[in-house]
């Protein structure tokens, strides 16, 4: 399946027309497709296999990736792709790939939650560079590009620049995922005050950093690059940053493609 064959409704995320990077749009075309997609599985019972590591997987899932993966390759004929789901190109040496992950949040969608997310990332010399996130249900679309800034979209709609914040004096709103402990959130802040602790799931918990209603997402469990790449983006397009438990710079390509423990901040 292509752009092309996916049906004529295909919902519109578009950016403004400062933005001068025409891979971006072509991204939000991508995204929205996939999401189209998956949405097509929503709530309907899909069969769940599980994968060598005992996670879900659906063929909503594979419909996305596969998806994703002939389209960026049509796009970018160069560029390595690296998805949760099995597309797996080398990258060593590579100066640029991409990090796919078609359906972040599975548990949720199988569910019929609605904090299900598609996330494509862009990596450049170890770094992320642009990202794309897209929550079908909520019809809302988040992208970035370091240096361009960082936008959200909801379909049909005008883009909204949107930039972190700095943490209120009442202290900072942690957000987590559902199944991390509040004693690991005290940990992984450095001491920060915490006023409030949010619990969210898939990467929208960086979006939540990126558009100024979170400060900090701290993550110990592991994660793959796939997971955080896109948000990363987002996150460092809206004036933001992501660390190691070293408080270095997260960075991208391992061989493994294996994420230590990391932190997300908002505006220092």
């Amino acid at each position: 399946m292509t752009l092309a064959t996916l049906n004529s409704n295909l919902p519109m995320y578009s950016l403004p027309l400062t933005v001068k990077n025409p891979l971006l749009s072509e991204l939000c075309r991508i995204a929205a497709g996939a999401g189209e997609i998956i949405m097509g599985y929503y709530r309907t019972g899909t069969a769940v296999e599980r994968k060598d590591d005992d996670s879900p997987v659906t063929e909503a899932d594979r419909k996305a990736d596969d998806f994703i993966a002939s389209e960026l390759r049509t796009l970018l004929p160069h560029v390595p792709v690296v998805s949760e789901e099995g597309t797996q190109d080398p990258v060593a040496g590579e100066p640029y790939f991409w990090l796919v992950d078609p359906l972040d949040g599975t548990k949720s969608f199988i569910k019929g939650g609605k904090n299900w997310t598609v996330n494509i990332g862009m990596i450049h010399k170890n770094r992320p560079v642009l990202g794309v996130i897209l929550a079908p249900v909520h019809r809302v679309m988040y992208v970035g590009e370091l240096g361009a800034g960082a936008f959200r979209i909801h379909e049909g709609k005008p883009a909204e620049v949107i930039r972190t914040r700095t943490i209120p004096d009442q202290g900072a709103s942690v957000i987590l995922s559902h199944h991390h402990a509040s004693e690991e959130a005290n940990e992984l802040v450095g001491g920060v005050m915490i006023f409030e602790r949010v619990a969210s799931a898939s990467s929208i918990k960086f979006c939540k950093v990126a558009e100024g209603t979170a400060d900090i997402y701290p993550r110990k469990g592991p994660t793959m690059e796939w997971d955080t790449a896109a948000g990363q983006a987002i996150v460092e397009a809206a004036g933001g940053r992501m660390v190691n438990a070293a408080g270095r710079p997260f960075m991208y390509g391992k061989p493994d493609f294996l994420n230590g423990p990391f932190t997300v901040y908002g505006a220092d």
